[in-house]
């Protein structure tokens, strides 16, 4: 088990830490998570990526959220240096995160 924690983060708003991370299927990376108290509609939102990422057809919609919230999603490595990523996948039920 891989105890180094990472942290996602939405503009400078922690979202949750994450452990055992790695490559999950190139470009993507994965770990577990726990999330933090965030707003509704992040989680909302985050919540509607999961679905729509377990779809057939993928994600062919615009997400019917404010756009600004699909922007501006970092992961912070332990040394303090952040990496700017897409929108991560978060799967509540199974505490997985992944993001490219």
């Amino acid at each position: 088990m891989n105890d180094v924690i990472h942290r996602l983060l939405w503009r400078d708003q922690l979202i949750a830490t994450i452990t055992n991370v790695g490559w999950s299927d190139f470009p993507w990376v994965g770990g577990k998570f726990v999330a933090t108290k965030m707003d509704s509609q992040i989680h909302e939102l985050l919540e509607w990526i999961d679905c729509k990422s377990k779809t057939d057809d993928g994600m062919v919609d615009d997400p019917p959220f404010p756009e600004e919230l699909l922007d501006d999603w970092y992961i912070e490595k332990p040394d303090g240096s952040k990496i700017e990523i897409m929108i991560p996948v978060l799967d509540f039920s199974a505490g997985t995160i992944e993001w490219r």
